[in-house]
């Protein structure tokens, strides 16, 4: 999020402000990403339209399903780049799969 980069859990959120027609969230998710680097307390925004909207949670949900559905195949799954040892780890990192964040407020 701080690189400003495009990423679905971002694209979930604006989706669903859209949709609520929640300008503050869209107002707060355009200024703060994509932009220059947030401070901390634009991160925070971030992270309150993140759970607010309920992107948090269906990103969430979604690598659950994903990782129910094929969680051998990704373990066998060679790595070809340093860190990708365990593919599961990033997600849980990220406070978004089966982590300590689970169902909080940190992480996003």
């Amino acid at each position: 999020m701080r690189a400003g980069e495009p990423t679905f859990l971002a694209a979930v959120a604006h989706a669903r402000a859209v949709a609520r027609r929640d300008s503050a969230s869209s107002e707060v998710l355009g200024r703060c990403l994509g932009g220059p680097d947030p401070d901390h307390g634009g991160l925070a925004e971030v992270r309150r339209v993140l759970v607010a909207t309920g992107a948090r949670a269906a990103v969430q949900a979604r690598i659950e399903r994903l990782s129910e559905r094929s969680p051998e195949p990704s373990e066998r799954a060679r790595p070809h780049a340093r860190g990708a040892e365990r593919p599961g780890a990033l997600p849980r990192a990220a406070g978004l799969a089966r982590g300590p964040f689970r169902g909080g407020e940190g992480g996003a």
